[in-house]
């Protein structure tokens, strides 16, 4: 008995992340968002590795194997002038000598989840694999307004997960409470405060967070 309670811990500690990995793979996720809203296929395929594997789990999506067929499929998807992306990484994992990273994204009126395997490639993490779905968003969010830099919350960390504002990828979404802007970091937490304003936003205006988990892609 003693044996099966100690396994999960021991894989728990086998897993992890050491901070300066964390911190790259965040700064690889990031460099993905200024390419991608740019429309730029050709960059955005370079953060992949040359073999890299991309499958698309929604209708009219598919497999696509190979940078080549990557550019391509961006270069196609831009072509229909696709909305900026917001996303924010959710969770990391170490394997072997990869990492996995689970984040969550919002593209126009859709929203989804990026399951993404890192490898080294020369001294940077590239994408070796990528499994991404996809679902639209409710009515109520898809309408929300697109935050711009001009955007000024109050808060600096979400008043909901406790995640910081800046340093996630992408943009922050707002909400409105007496007034003010308040920032949170994702769709999940965004629905929390539209739903229960009153107790996030003085959490808000003070600065401080419910520290709220946030639900897995699995559950």
């Amino acid at each position: 008995m003693a044996i099966s309670f100690a396994l999960p811990i021991y894989a728990q500690e086998q897993s992890a992340v050491d901070p300066e990995t964390r911190q790259e793979i965040e700064a690889a996720g990031m460099q993905f968002v200024e390419p991608y809203n740019k429309h730029d296929s050709a960059a955005v395929a370079a953060l992949y590795t040359q073999d890299a594997v991309c499958l698309e789990d929604w209708e009219g999506g598919g497999l696509l194997v190979g940078r080549e067929a990557l550019e391509k499929g961006f270069a196609a998807g831009f072509a229909v002038s696709f909305p900026s992306v917001v996303g924010k990484l959710d969770q990391m994992y170490a394997i072997e000598d990869r990492i996995a990273a689970i984040s969550e994204y919002s593209v126009g009126s859709y929203h989804g989840h990026k399951v993404r395997i890192y490898a080294r490639d020369a001294n940077t993490w590239k994408i070796r694999m990528e499994f991404v779905t996809e679902a639209q968003l409710p009515q109520s969010l898809a309408s929300q307004p697109a935050a711009t830099p001009s955007d000024a919350a109050v808060n600096a960390v979400c008043p909901v997960s406790g995640n910081r504002i800046v340093g996630f990828i992408g943009k922050p979404l707002y909400a409105q409470y007496q007034g003010k802007n308040i920032a949170v970091c994702c769709n999940e937490c965004l629905t929390k405060f539209q739903n229960n304003p009153d107790k996030y936003g003085p959490l808000a205006l003070k600065n401080d967070s419910a520290n709220e988990p946030m639900k897995r892609p699995d559950q």
